[in-house]
């Protein structure tokens, strides 16, 4: 995905771009890109799609696709924009209510909190077995930001992307040095989709913000 964001920064941009993104990154990451962009340039729209869901293996549905799993494909660009770590966390007042947890055993007494498992279509986000192999239930969101708020309410054990559990004073980690999974956002489009210059815009705002960001 090459070019080169100062040529265009005096370019006027117009028409549509189109992105999908797991929501965590589209709060952290695409929200404020986009919102730069736009007020730069009155011409231009943007939609953006929040979905967990793969990358299309064989072309982008959208202008932009963003998500977990690396494309295989040769005939589509790729671009790495950062790894993040998943871990458990638990709501403070959750965790000095119960006896601590200083094994992975311990975890067979406490209900995980994670994504819909019916719903779930990554298969790099298949990982709640691993962690909770004994476990008797589940609560499930299809929505991140919905997991860590049942975290932070006391409905158990979530695995959530550290950069959104961290900021949070009243979650704790649980098994930091014992459970994580490291995951990384790929960026795909169609050669062809690049040679229009507001989606190579757009697709240089998400990656500089991207680089930005303590994850």
């Amino acid at each position: 995905m090459a070019g080169s964001a100062d040529q265009r920064s005096t370019a006027r941009l117009r028409g549509v771009v189109r992105l999908s993104a797991p929501e965590a990154f589209v709060v952290q990451v695409v929200t404020s890109a986009v919102a730069a962009l736009a007020g730069q340039h009155p011409e231009l729209s943007c939609e953006v799609i929040s979905a967990t869901r793969p990358l299309p293996q064989h072309g982008p549905s959208n202008d932009l696709d963003i998500g977990v799993t690396r494309p295989r494909s040769r005939r589509l660009e790729v671009r790495e924009l950062a790894s993040y770590r998943l871990a458990l966390f638990a709501a403070r007042s959750y965790v000095d209510a119960r006896p601590p947890i200083r094994a992975r055993a311990d975890l067979r007494d406490h209900c995980p909190v994670f994504y819909v498992e019916s719903m779930l279509q990554v298969a790099d986000l298949d990982l709640i077995d691993q962690f909770f192999p004994q476990r008797r239930r589940l609560i499930g969101a299809t929505s991140v930001l919905a997991q860590v708020a049942l975290v932070r309410a006391g409905a158990g054990v979530g695995l959530l992307p550290s950069y959104l559990a961290e900021p949070h004073s009243d979650l704790v980690a649980v098994l930091p040095h014992e459970v994580g999974v490291e995951l990384t956002y790929w960026m795909t489009s169609r050669p062809a989709n690049l040679r229009r210059p507001e989606v190579t815009a757009v697709a240089d705002a998400i990656s500089h913000g991207a680089a930005r960001l303590r994850w």
